[in-house]
């Protein structure tokens, strides 16, 4: 057989491998339901603020979207996985995919700061109902033989329609080590979805919103000052509900103190720093540095709105509105920390509270007591 024939026979075989790929994959793509063909009505909705969400993670098969295991019935309990761009044209008419400003109010509503309570009250039916329903990694980074499947059970991912750069997404998640709101995953990988109702269709006489009972409106914000004896200075003071707070950042000296900014004449605006041990002292009399526990009181009575405490100038970007006068201040353009009494691991660690201009809430985590933050005094 000559050279010329040979070449003639590998044009015919590979015709026919394309022609039956060709019909394999027909036969697949006729498995995927077109969008209208979705039973969208089977879905419990919760109402929560002004917002109407699914109470089920969605479980309609698209291209791009997975069973956990490629299990049907991890499917049935749990829902689809879906890549974020299967994820962005899954909900049906009339709804959207949960994004930040959605992610923002539920946070609001809640009126919680403890991630593990956060975990506790949207597992419950009277919010979301969430399920550990893990998610499935793009592949890129795993190595030889393992699954990409991970986390059944213990942790759930929810997408935000709301990119994170070119090659990746915000999510929320939520499971046993608590919940955030983060950025950077691949859009490759494949994640739980969430629908919200379009916002102007939500509004409902019928409807009774979940109310964060601690919130106190700026209205009702009492307003007044306090001069320090030991250096003259006199403070703004705001009392939000039951709390009176400075409105300012301490300035008082203390041995190991120093200007926020770095700059002398910069300390009369963003008050001095101090580590953890100074910071429980610097109080005047009458006064003194404040709890985690009343940090998260304040939260609540805000709505948990860092805009709402922030001060609208100063800021690289994302600046407040400064509703109830608290004025915090960006230290370096970015945002600010302040001490709390509370101790995290004895002698070592303690907690504080942080505005920053990259988040929509107010921060609440732990630090070294040797850092300097900011201080903030709490009326006894």
């Amino acid at each position: 057989m000559n050279n010329t024939m040979r070449l003639f026979l590998f044009l015919i075989i590979l015709a026919g491998a394309v022609i039956v790929l060709q019909q394999r994959l027909s036969s697949v793509s006729k498995n995927v339901p077109a969008k209208d063909e979705f039973n969208y009505s089977k879905y419990k909705t919760v109402q929560i603020g002004n917002r109407l969400w699914m109470a089920e993670n969605m479980n309609e098969p698209t291209e791009e979207s997975f069973c956990y295991e490629n299990d049907p019935q991890n499917c049935e309990k749990y829902g689809r996985l879906y890549t974020f761009k299967a994820a962005q044209n899954v909900c049906p008419s009339g709804w959207h995919l949960a994004n930040l400003n959605d992610e923002k109010e539920l946070m609001q509503v809640l009126g919680e700061n403890d991630k593990q309570r956060i975990v506790e009250k949207l597992a419950t039916n009277e919010w979301l109902s969430i399920l550990f329903a893990g998610s499935k990694s793009s592949g890129k980074h795993l190595r030889e033989g393992a699954s990409p499947f991970h986390d059944l059970g213990s942790n759930a991912k929810i997408w935000l329609d709301s990119y994170y750069g070119g090659c990746c997404s915000i999510y929320m998640e939520i499971g046993t080590s608590g919940y955030t709101a983060s950025g950077g995953i691949d859009t490759q990988s494949a994640l739980s979805v969430r629908c919200v109702k379009d916002f102007k269709e939500v509004a409902s006489p019928k409807s009774k919103p979940h109310l964060n009972k601690e919130f106190v409106k700026p209205s009702s914000v009492k307003r007044g000052s306090f001069s320090d004896t030991r250096d003259g200075y006199v403070y703004k003071t705001i009392t939000i509900g039951k709390q009176t707070w400075f409105a300012e950042n301490l300035q008082y000296s203390m041995p190991e103190s120093e200007c926020a900014s770095q700059d002398d004449d910069q300390c009369r605006k963003y008050g001095r720093v101090y580590d953890w041990n100074d910071a429980m002292t610097a109080c005047p009399n009458g006064w003194r540095l404040p709890s985690a526990s009343e940090a998260n009181d304040l939260t609540r009575a805000v709505g948990n709105s860092a805009s709402k405490v922030k001060s609208v100038h100063g800021w690289e970007a994302n600046g407040g509105t400064d509703d109830y006068g608290f004025t915090l201040l960006p230290i370096d353009g970015r945002g600010t920390y302040v001490w709390t009494s509370t101790q995290v691991q004895k002698g070592a660690s303690a907690n504080y509270f942080a505005v920053s201009f990259g988040h929509d809430r107010i921060i609440h985590s732990a630090a070294s007591l040797k850092q300097k933050h900011s201080v903030r005094c709490i009326m006894k």
